[in-house]
């Protein structure tokens, strides 16, 4: 019986993330954050859960790193579930020479 209902939530916590998942491109830059915070702004409204693909970004700048660490405060104030996949080297290179942590943000090794 735990077997059943093990298999039953994994697939329904993959339904759920599957849902609410937004893939973001190669870039997050002043140049394209609009799209990416209309995407996520859409998305929250709908849920209170979140989880970011972040997994193909190479390039952010300051604006990109601006926008994951106010949702991230925003997320933990109003309880909902934030969640990142694992960030690039690329990326966390360019979070560690601009000097940025964000909460939740883990990166492969």
């Amino acid at each position: 019986m735990t077997t059943i209902f093990s298999d039953t939530w994994k697939f329904f916590r993959r339904e759920i993330m599957e849902k609410h998942t937004i893939k973001l491109g190669q870039s997050l830059t002043i140049r394209n954050i609009s799209e990416s915070y209309a995407l996520i702004t859409k998305a929250l409204e709908a849920d209170h859960a979140l989880s970011l693909d972040i997994s193909e970004i190479q390039t952010i700048d300051t604006a990109g790193l601006q926008l994951f660490h106010i949702l991230a405060i925003d997320c933990e104030r109003h309880s909902i579930t934030l969640n990142f996949t694992l960030g690039t080297s690329e990326l966390e290179n360019q979070c560690r020479n601009l000097g940025v942590t964000i909460p939740g943000l883990v990166f492969v090794s």
